[in-house]
């Protein structure tokens, strides 16, 4: 289990103690997986719009091979696994991080989001991101892919209730 998966895991387990779900952590732990990167070769987006320069990144490479990924990233400099966007090439599964400049030294740990599906959440939006748009979870989406969550969500309900 990589240190991502381990963190992951650890945050379903607190905040199920605490009654909540932790429905985006839950969901990409068991619909993620782990990715390796390389060094990035090509220009760099602006760092914490890891959203954007993945899915610009995506858009220009449509017919490339390369697929849009959300999930979490350890970057050692921070230290502890936070949200983040990036690019996997569809053929070698390595990783194409327009963002941060130290991909190589980083663990990941996502889910391939389609690029439609990607497309159509950001004109339903208007923001970056599939899986949590800044300001909510996208549950739609993620009852969509694995409808099991939205029972998860339902018995966490109720329990506060009784």
């Amino acid at each position: 289990m990589s240190n991502v998966q381990a963190y992951l895991q650890q945050t379903v387990d607190g905040f199920e103690k605490l009654g909540h779900p932790a429905l985006m952590q839950r969901f990409v732990l068991k619909h993620g997986k782990p990715f390796v990167a390389m060094p990035f070769i090509g220009k760099r987006g602006i760092i914490k719009m890891c959203y954007k320069n993945a899915m610009e990144l995506c858009y220009r490479h449509l017919n490339d091979g390369i697929c849009y990924v959300e999930g979490y990233a350890l970057r050692p400099s921070i230290g502890f696994p936070m949200e983040h966007a990036w690019c996997v090439d569809k053929e070698t599964g390595v990783v194409l991080d327009p963002t941060w400049d130290d991909p190589e030294e980083c663990e990941y740990y996502g889910v391939i989001i389609s690029m439609q599906k990607a497309m159509d959440t950001i004109l339903e939006t208007g923001v970056y991101g599939v899986l949590d748009s800044g300001t909510r979870l996208n549950t739609k989406f993620m009852f969509e892919v694995d409808p099991s969550l939205a029972r998860v969500v339902e018995n966490f309900r109720k329990k506060e209730r009784v």
